[in-house]
C-alpha cells in the first residue's frame, strides 16, 4: 500500500481512538474500508494490521490474499517482507535508547556485535558506527540475500553468518552513501 494511503488509514485510526471512550471499543469499518480501498488502487495483494490501546491490542485484521492462487486469506499472522522498512524502525529505536544513554551512536559497532564484526583489510574498521550505518555512510556495500524458491526450505543466514560474509568494509567510513 502506498505510503500516503498507510498514512491516512493510521490518522484515521488514531483520530477514532482519541475520539472514543477508553471503555469502548472503536468501530473500524471507515478504516476498512480505507485500507481496501488503498488495496485494490495500488493492487496490493494483502496487508495485515494492529492497533493498540494501553498496551492492549484491540483490533487485529489480515486484508486480502496471502496466497492468492491457493485462496489462502492474510491473517494478522501472516508474515510479510518489511524490506526497507525495517530500517525505520531500526532507526527510531537506535535513537529512543540513544536517548536513554543506553546506546552511544558514535561508538564503533564491533563494540556492540559479540561474536561477529565487520572487518577491513584496508580501512579502520573503529570509524564504522552506529550512526555511520544508520546513514549509509559506514563504508559497507550493497548486498541482497536472495533464497533460491526451488529449495524445499528456503533458510536465511544467522546475523552472524551475515555479519562474517557481508561486512566488509569496502570504503573509508563516512566519506561515500551507499
Amino acid at each position: 500500500m502506498k505510503s500516503a494511503t498507510i498514512a491516512f488509514c493510521l490518522s484515521l485510526t488514531a483520530t477514532l481512538l482519541h475520539a472514543q471512550a477508553p471503555t469502548h471499543t472503536p468501530d473500524f469499518g471507515e478504516t476498512r474500508r480505507l485500507i481496501r480501498e488503498g488495496m485494490a488502487k495500488d493492487s496490493v495483494p494483502a496487508a495485515a494490521i494492529a492497533v493498540l490501546r494501553n498496551g492492549e491490542i484491540i483490533l487485529e485484521e489480515g486484508f486480502g490474499w496471502a496466497d492468492q492462487e491457493n485462496q489462502l486469506a492474510a491473517t494478522p499472522h501472516t508474515p510479510f517482507r518489511l524490506a526497507s522498512l525495517a530500517k525505520t524502525f531500526e532507526a527510531t529505536l537506535a535513537a529512543v535508547l540513544h536517548e536513554q544513554h543506553r546506546l552511544d551512536l558514535d561508538k564503533p559497532v564491533n563494540e556492540y556485535l559479540k561474536t561477529a564484526g565487520v572487518s577491513s583489510a584496508v580501512w579502520d574498521t573503529r570509524g564504522v558506527t552506529l550512526r555511520r550505518l544508520l546513514m549509509h555512510t559506514a563504508g559497507l556495500s550493497t548486498f541482497n540475500i536472495w533464497c533460491d524458491p526451488s529449495q524445499p526450505r528456503c533458510q536465511f543466514p544467522s546475523a552472524d553468518e551475515t555479519i562474517r560474509h557481508y561486512g566488509i568494509v569496502a570504503e573509508r567510513p563516512g566519506d561515500y552513501f551507499d
